[in-house]
């Protein structure tokens, strides 16, 4: 099994193809892809052109029962074997942490692993940053600087079906949905709306692997 390594300065990311749409592979479909390819070379291929930017490729399944991982997972020296970070823009901070904070508290472990499903899901939270790169222009122009305030929701995930499940669920794909997944779904679909907003061509998306599956 291989996935594009996203611990690299610009390897594992997936970036909007056009204004309109920001749409990318899921770690579940890069994983997917890799599993069908029938040799090594075949599987690197198969990331690859998978629309996530050519990288180092690590042959590992970061899913895998291993010892370390569960060392450091129970002690919090891991939050994840496979952590996705999504980073991207919004019109304003405010609204959008107000949105937040009605939301993510839906999110928590305890009430995702109320299900099968969606207990190997972790909402590991969503940030503002703290944009002073208008403060670096001259006479205070915000026009230099792109739209919007930087933000970044950062995911992970212990089982690699509850990874296809969410992805999944964002699409639509699953008819019949428990209260705690259409709150998942929900939240998704939410930031989704934000970022349109802001423009689809600042989203990107980046793949982490603990040091456990290298």
């Amino acid at each position: 099994m291989s996935v594009t390594n996203g611990a690299l300065p610009r390897s594992g990311r997936t970036r909007a193809a056009a204004k309109g749409s920001f749409a990318a592979p899921s770690p579940g479909e890069i994983l997917r892809r890799a599993k069908l390819a029938a040799t090594p070379a075949e599987a690197n291929q198969a990331v690859r052109d998978s629309d996530a930017v050519a990288g180092r490729v690590i042959t590992a399944d970061p899913f895998r029962d291993d010892i370390h991982a569960t060392v450091r997972r129970d002690r919090g020296i891991m939050l994840a074997p496979l952590r996705l970070t999504w980073r991207y823009r919004v019109l304003t901070a405010r609204p959008f942490a107000k949105w937040v904070r009605t939301k993510d508290m839906l999110l928590t472990d305890a009430r995702l692993a109320l299900h099968d499903e969606t207990a190997g899901i972790h909402y590991f939270g969503t940030y503002i940053a703290q944009d002073v790169a208008n403060a670096s222009e001259p006479n205070g122009d915000a026009t230099a600087s792109p739209i919007g305030v930087a933000c970044e929701t950062l995911w992970g995930f212990t089982d690699e079906a509850a990874m296809h499940h969410m992805f999944d669920l964002a699409r639509g794909s699953i008819p019949r949905v428990s209260i705690v997944q259409f709150d998942l779904r929900d939240f998704i679909v939410g930031l989704k709306r934000h970022v349109r907003d802001a423009g689809p061509e600042h989203f990107n998306q980046e793949v982490w692997l603990s040091p456990t599956a290298v």
